[in-house]
C-alpha cells in the first residue's frame, strides 16, 4: 500500500514537471506571435497613416490648387476690370477731345460768318437798288455786329481764339458780290443770304443738340429764332425787290 501511494506521488510529480515544461517551451512562442500581432498592427496603422498621410496631402495640394485658381481668377477678372475701366475713361477722353475740337470749330466758323455778314450788309446798305435790300442790309448789320460781340466774349471765357478780319478765300463772296451790276446786285445779295443763313442755322441746330459744353449750347440755341427772322426776311426781301424790279422793266 505504502508503495503504491509512493508510486502514485511519483506520476503525479512528473506529470507536473511535463506540464511544467510545456509552459515554459510554449511562453516564448505565444509571446512571438503577440509581438508579430502587434507589429503587424503597427505596420497597418502606419500605412495607414502614410495612406491618410498622402490623402491628405493629396487634399491640402487640391485645396491649394482650387484656392490659387480661385485666386487667380478673380486677380484676372480685377485685372480684366481695371482694363475696361481704363479703356472706358480713355474712349470718354477722346470723345471729350473731339466734342471740344468740334466747338471750337463751330465758334471760329461763326465768328467768320459773322465778319463776312457784316462785311456784306454795309455793301448791301451802300449798292442796294431797292429799299427792302437796303433795310435788309442794315438790320443784318445790326444782329451779327451784336452776335460777334457776344461771341467773342464767350470765345474769351473758352480760351478759343476768333478772327477779328477776313483774309484770303473768306473775302470771295464779298468780291462776287461787289462785281455785281446795280440791277443785279439785289438778287444776288438776298441769294446769298438765303442760302447762308440755311446753312448757319442748320449749323446752330447741331450745337445747340450736340455741344457738350453748357454755355455754348446755350448760345447757339437763344441765337436761333434771330437767324431764323433773317432767313425769313431775306426772302421776303428777295421776292420784293423782284417784284419791283419787274415793275421797273415793264
Amino acid at each position: 500500500m505504502k508503495t503504491f501511494t509512493h508510486l502514485k506521488e511519483t506520476m503525479i510529480q512528473i506529470v507536473m514537471v511535463t506540464l511544467m515544461l510545456s509552459i515554459i517551451s510554449c511562453g516564448p512562442t505565444q509571446n512571438r506571435d503577440n509581438t508579430d500581432v502587434y507589429n503587424q498592427g503597427n505596420n497597418q496603422g502606419s500605412s495607414d497613416r502614410v495612406d491618410n498621410t498622402g490623402m491628405d496631402n493629396t487634399g491640402i495640394d487640391t485645396n491649394r490648387m482650387g484656392s490659387t485658381g480661385t485666386d487667380n481668377t478673380g486677380i484676372d477678372n480685377i485685372r480684366i476690370g481695371n482694363d475696361r475701366t481704363e479703356n472706358t475713361r480713355l474712349g470718354n477722353d477722346r470723345m471729350n477731345a473731339q466734342q471740344q475740337s468740334e466747338d471750337a470749330q463751330f465758334i471760329m466758323s461763326a465768328s467768320e460768318t459773322n465778319l463776312k455778314q457784316i462785311q456784306m450788309a454795309q455793301l448791301a446798305q451802300q449798292n442796294g437798288k431797292t429799299s427792302e435790300v437796303r433795310e435788309l442790309g442794315k438790320m443784318m448789320e445790326e444782329a451779327h455786329t451784336k452776335s460777334q460781340k457776344d461771341l467773342t466774349a464767350l470765345a474769351e471765357r473758352k480760351n478759343i481764339r476768333v478772327t477779328s478780319s477776313l483774309e484770303g478765300s473768306a473775302n470771295d463772296e464779298y468780291n462776287e458780290l461787289l462785281n455785281e451790276s446795280i440791277d443785279d446786285f439785289d438778287k444776288a445779295y438776298t441769294d446769298m443770304m438765303i442760302s447762308a443763313h440755311e446753312n448757319i442755322i442748320s449749323a446752330f441746330e447741331k450745337a445747340s443738340n450736340d455741344s457738350s459744353d453748357k454755355d455754348i449750347k446755350n448760345w447757339a440755341t437763344t441765337s436761333l429764332p434771330g437767324l431764323r427772322k433773317h432767313l425769313d426776311h431775306s426772302l421776303e426781301s428777295r421776292k420784293k425787290s423782284t417784284n419791283m424790279m419787274y415793275l421797273e422793266k415793264n
